[in-house]
């Protein structure tokens, strides 16, 4: 089963030009991992490049091993997306599929990272690594929702297991290290003191050394803090490097707002602009 995965990749990378406006000056990219050229979308924000990254084979399938490069130099400021939820499809012979995600930022790159939601099918099976090489100087905003599956087909928690691994270094020095792993074959995870009602577990992480806003983990804790059916909190990360969130959504929509509430608020702190005018 191993062989009939796919082992795509995508490298991007992003400039900043002489006139300020950010442009995407090289790309590689093997299916299923594809991008279009980069788009303005916000119109507070005219010098920001927005990608979306589509995999038109619909989803992660078993045995996938997908490799992500991106590239941020001196003040290039990025958006990066997905044009909908990744499905990850189930695995049958029992391997998993895999994602390793390297992002590399110079001083005075801005990124946002906001992709879609991943759901887990039955007996999906998946990992997924991600490494942020940044500056000081840099900042990034960088968010994931996971779905316990197709709840509403009876598919709640039936994937087989999602683990998760987060890296982020500074100027070379690993500063934040975050990790789970679900597997709900071993583990009642819809059982008190877990899961419970929630279906959805939303993370955000906001990174910004050396000028992270004063007070913005409060801020964020209290925007978290103040929706329904949702159960989390922010904290502030060492050396007041950034703040990283996460949280428990009972629907859908209350994973987005975790997102979204969130993200306004980082957003504003840092630029001083509302969410941009996504189309989807």
């Amino acid at each position: 089963m191993a062989d009939a995965g796919t082992g795509g990749w995508l490298r991007l990378d992003f400039a900043c030009a002489a006139s300020g406006v950010t442009q995407l000056v090289e790309r590689s990219q093997r299916f299923p991992l594809h991008v279009t050229s980069a788009l303005r979308l916000d119109p507070a924000a005219p010098n920001m490049a927005f990608v979306y990254l589509q995999n038109p084979s619909g989803g992660v399938f078993e045995a996938d091993r997908l490799v992500i490069e991106l590239h941020l130099r001196r003040n290039a400021s990025v958006h990066v997306s997905t044009p909908s939820a990744t499905k990850l499809f189930g695995a049958e012979g029992g391997v998993s599929a895999s994602q390793r995600m390297t992002i590399d930022m110079q001083e005075g790159a801005y990124l946002e990272y906001i992709p879609d939601p991943l759901i887990p099918l039955r007996k999906a099976c998946y990992e997924q690594e991600t490494l942020l090489r940044m500056a000081t100087g840099a900042c990034a905003i960088m968010t994931e929702i996971v779905a316990c599956g197709r709840f509403t087909a009876g598919e709640a928690f039936a994937y087989s297991r999602l683990e998760f691994r987060t890296e982020v270094k500074i100027d070379g020095i690993a500063t934040c290290r975050d990790a789970f792993e679900l597997t709900p074959q071993t583990m009642p995870l819809a059982g008190p003191g877990l899961f419970g009602e929630h279906r959805f577990v939303a993370t955000m992480l906001v990174l910004c050394p050396g000028a992270l806003p004063a007070g913005l983990d409060r801020r964020m804790d209290d925007a978290v803090r103040s929706l329904d059916a949702v159960y989390g909190a922010a904290s502030l990360l060492p050396g007041k490097s950034g703040v990283i969130v996460r949280a428990l959504a009972a629907t859908p929509s209350a994973a987005r707002s975790v997102v979204n509430l969130a993200w306004e608020e980082a957003r504003r702190s840092l630029l001083g602009l509302l969410l941009p005018p996504i189309r989807k």
